[in-house]
């Protein structure tokens, strides 16, 4: 809801944050009462912290780091974190990494310097806070090689085992299969040479399959005499019908190369016409006088 402009006198408090969540303006300025629950946001820039009452446009607390005991005008802040000391309790902080390797602990939301700290040497050498990371719980975590992490404790956890070990791999765990993408393979079209290839592949011809195809049964019985003679007049004909349908297939493919050898004849006939006519243009070209050009 905005705020209503109001003609009454202010209160005198002694903080800036209200009691009752309203807000009114004063002779040009803004005036809060207490809120039961206040709320306030922490601002960090590369030379000083500042907090803010949230939702209002009001800095409560700043503190610049040349105004802290031991910066310098150099100094420049790279990281920072809210940190928790211990779970349970209410020792919250604003911890600040500086770029020569000092890190400061801020009260909230005073902003007093509570303490200070310095880190190894190697970690500022090496340049290793430009990838650094910082967790609520007071763990500092840099690169120490190209596959190597250093971990630090900058805020003590009493609830924390010394010598905390991280399992990086573990054989006796298998990893889960990596999911595959099944495609449908689609089936290739068969060329009439792969036909004539599949027919003559086929194996030799036992006696009983030639006696069927040649239609000459072993059997003297008259009455099955016709069933054999009508099942091999049906191998027959299926194998008729395979060097038909090849026959048919080879003969598309020939007039497909006929209407291809047609399509080249004409192209070469229409490039031979061009370059007949360029020939003609650059004789006529060469003829003419210079007048005529």
């Amino acid at each position: 809801m905005p705020p209503i402009p109001t003609s009454e006198e202010p209160n005198e408090l002694n903080s800036p944050v209200s009691n009752t969540g309203s807000k009114r303006v004063t002779a040009g300025r803004w005036e809060y009462n207490q809120q039961p629950n206040p709320h306030f946001l922490v601002v960090v820039s590369t030379k000083s912290v500042a907090t803010f009452l949230s939702g209002y446009n009001t800095r409560l607390f700043q503190n610049d780091l040349q105004s802290t005991q031991g910066c310098t005008e150099q100094d420049v802040i790279v990281g920072s974190k809210i940190m928790k000391a211990d779970e349970g309790s209410n020792g919250t902080c604003l911890c600040v990494v500086l770029q020569g390797g000092n890190v400061i602990f801020y009260s909230l939301p005073h902003l007093n310097p509570i303490a200070k700290i310095t880190l190894p040497a190697d970690v500022v050498a090496n340049r290793r806070l430009d990838d650094m990371s910082l967790s609520a719980d007071g763990r500092m975590v840099v690169w120490s090689a190209p596959f190597e992490l250093d971990q630090y404790l900058v805020l003590l956890q009493t609830n924390l085992p010394h010598g905390e070990a991280v399992v990086l791999h573990n054989p006796s765990i298998r990893m889960p299969p990596h999911p595959v993408q099944e495609t449908a393979a689609q089936k290739p079209k068969k060329s009439w040479l792969d036909t004539v290839q599949s027919a003559f592949q086929k194996g030799p011809l036992t006696v009983t399959e030639f006696d069927k195809i040649t239609a000459q049964s072993s059997s003297s019985a008259g009455g099955s005499g016709g069933s054999n003679t009508a099942k091999a007049q049906e191998e027959s004909s299926g194998v008729g019908g395979v060097f038909k349908e090849l026959g048919m297939k080879m003969n598309e493919r020939g007039e497909r190369l006929s209407e291809l050898e047609t399509k080249f004849e004409d192209m070469n006939q229409a490039s031979g016409d061009f370059l007949k006519a360029v020939r003609d243009y650059n004789e006529r070209q060469a003829r003419k006088k210079w007048w005529e050009l």
